[in-house]
């Protein structure tokens, strides 16, 4: 059991490095976008991204995961190949199918999708590139049903360090802006492809089965809607600032979107992956409700360690990574921080939900939390534009992770030191707004004076004692205790 448990890690730490790793290498191409694109190419950048990750889960249809399911249960190699073989022939015809429109149909598809000033070659290679990537998909899912996590990772950061290089080329050397990004990402899917093939050659048959497929579709679609909830919270404010604000704005807002987003791959994507079997792990215990406790509030000191650290010294790292026609990216930097860090805590807010099994009860909130995700980008962004999708990013968080507090207490009550975790808030508030109003005309100076500010953060935390050395080693503890097991 303990090497099961240890390989599960192992995978895990493997899977979160490259997405780390992706993530990391994108927020530092910041400078290479922001140099060569307009503020409106960036807004269409953001938006192909945006339905590049919409549109896989119609091209996918949730096979990916159900493929898993099947698989692992097949007692039979030829199991396992009808198995494969069944989805191989599945996708490839339906994705095929749905590429058609972007060839038939690409100005249309462009202009509502990309903007005004999309081409038609944009959805042309936006289509093929989401049909090869869900051909691409089917070897990584095989290899990560094969547990070869390894190869997957190699696999999977190769093309992506290729793609990089050729959207450098393209957009940096040969001037095609947008279009280089399309077609840099189709090239570099397409290699991802032709190398990685030959992983199913010795699953594929000439029998799919019509059966396996309809359980897979059954199984998949689901998700697929429960997926699109989340697309509706963490993305859907893209398209109303396109209709309200224009596709300038949507350009400037998604820098200041990346710059929050450092929260994400830094702390949020790897706690993420180690939450769940820690949280498991951790609530056999007998103090289990008074360590969540703790670890909450440690949680929090870090979130807003790094809310302040994003928040204070954005601009002077603005100025070293962006073009200055970005700049006004500067004051939407914290509300949407604050908004990402809040949706964090999801995790923690609902470890009740998942002890006591009503994951079904997350389906529900992520859906009332979209509806009402929907109302506030409408409203809020029709009215207060950029400022208003920053509100309601921190608005819609706060809503979601409220009725996952309010269940998960129900079913499963920890007693949280809220006088204290509402101590450190204050404190983190007032550093804030202390250094959010310090001016300086030297770069050196005001670097001096935020960081000393800064620091009065923690050392306010020992001081009053909100933070104990006690806790800190009790989580140390815990950690290697659990490394070692």
């Amino acid at each position: 059991m303990h090497k099961n448990i240890k390989k599960l890690g192992s995978q895990t730490a493997i899977y979160g490095l490259g997405g780390m790793l992706t993530q990391a290498i994108s927020f530092f191409l910041l400078p290479l976008y922001t140099k060569y694109l307009s503020t409106s190419d960036y807004g269409s950048l953001e938006l192909i991204n945006t339905f590049f990750r919409v549109a896989n889960q119609f091209f996918m249809l949730g096979l990916g995961t159900a493929m898993y399911r099947s698989f692992f249960k097949a007692e039979s190699d030829a199991e396992k190949k009808s198995i494969v073989t069944s989805t191989a022939y599945f996708l490839f015809i339906y994705t095929f199918i749905l590429t058609l429109p972007f060839y038939f149909m690409p100005d249309n598809i462009s202009r509502i999708c990309f903007g005004e000033n999309a081409g038609p070659l944009w959805a042309k290679f936006v289509g093929l590139t989401i049909f090869l990537n869900s051909l691409f998909q089917l070897p990584l899912r095989v290899l990560r049903a094969e547990q070869r996590a390894l190869r997957y990772l190699v696999i999977d950061v190769t093309i992506f360090l290729v793609t990089l290089a050729l959207n450098i080329i393209f957009i940096a050397r040969l001037n095609l802006g947008v279009l280089g990004f399309v077609e840099g990402r189709c090239i570099g899917t397409f290699m991802g492809l032709l190398i990685s093939i030959s992983i199913i050659f010795k699953y594929l048959s000439s029998k799919p089965s019509l059966r396996e497929i309809k359980k897979q579709l059954k199984y998949g679609i689901p998700l697929v809607m429960a997926n699109l909830a989340i697309f509706v919270i963490v993305s859907s404010d893209r398209y109303f600032i396109k209709a309200f604000a224009g596709m300038e704005n949507l350009g400037i807002f998604s820098v200041s979107y990346k710059f929050a987003s450092i929260f994400t791959f830094l702390i949020l994507t790897p706690f993420s992956i180690a939450w769940g079997p820690f949280m498991f792990s951790l609530a056999r215990e007998k103090n289990a409700q008074e360590n969540f406790a703790v670890i909450t509030q440690v949680f929090l000191i870090i979130a807003c360690l790094f809310f302040l650290g994003i928040s204070i010294f954005s601009k002077e790292i603005m100025l070293f990574m962006v073009d200055k026609k970005f700049m006004p990216a500067l004051k939407f930097i914290p509300l949407i921080t604050a908004g990402l860090i809040t949706e964090g805590f999801s995790h923690i807010c609902s470890i009740g939900l998942h002890l006591k099994g009503k994951s079904n009860y997350l389906a529900t909130i992520n859906w009332i939390t979209a509806l009402i995700c929907l109302v506030a980008n409408y409203f809020f962004i029709r009215i207060w534009g950029m400022f208003g999708a920053a509100y309601s990013i921190l608005l819609v968080r706060v809503i979601l992770i409220s009725m996952q507090f309010f269940i998960s207490q129900r079913l499963y009550p920890i007693k949280y030191n809220y006088a204290k975790m509402i101590k450190i808030l204050i404190f983190c508030g007032l550093i804030f707004f202390f250094c959010r109003y310090l001016n300086s005309t030297s770069l050196f100076l005001s670097l001096i004076s935020k960081a000393s500010i800064f620091l009065l953060f923690p050392i306010s935390l020992f001081v009053f004692k909100l933070i104990r050395f006690t806790d800190i080693k009790k989580m140390l503890l815990k950690s290697k205790i659990e490394g070692r097991v």
